[in-house]
């Protein structure tokens, strides 16, 4: 069911960030605190058309992955970001190319500072500026 389904979501990302419930095996993730100005945060988004509005024959050219630089807001709190590894040319679009460092969420947003406060599953800086905002929210 859904609400299954919910419960083994959450108790993966608190594995995630915490390590399963034995207690020998504790993880210790870090609160980060990183400057807006220093974050591209995007969503993915698809588009599609129908066959019909296409020319007879024709093909979609359109990019089907479009990223999409997301606001930042109150509705971020409590999301779980994708870090995506960095891309040595930077352009966002090839950062995708790159693959999934890890996972971050939203802890706090403190708009008068214009910064976020993320879980880290590790210590230190995030490898990429790059992050990805899915649907998945969570609160410990």
């Amino acid at each position: 069911t859904q609400h299954v389904r919910g419960k083994l979501r959450s108790r993966k990302i608190r594995e995630y960030y915490y390590g399963p419930r034995i207690k020998a095996i504790a993880l210790q993730p870090r609160n980060i605190t990183v400057k807006f100005l220093e974050l591209s945060i995007y969503t993915l988004s698809s588009q599609t058309i129908s066959q019909s509005l296409l020319p007879n024959g024709g093909s979609l050219v359109i990019d089907p992955h479009l990223m999409r630089l997301t606001s930042l807001n109150n509705d971020l709190l409590h999301t779980i970001l994708v870090v995506l590894h960095p891309d040595p040319t930077g352009k966002p679009r090839k950062a995708l190319e790159q693959g999934i460092a890890g996972f971050v969420q939203v802890t706090e947003i403190d708009f008068v500072a214009q910064e976020l406060r993320l879980l880290s599953p590790c210590p230190g800086p995030l490898p990429s500026h790059i992050l990805l905002k899915g649907s998945v929210k969570w609160a410990d």
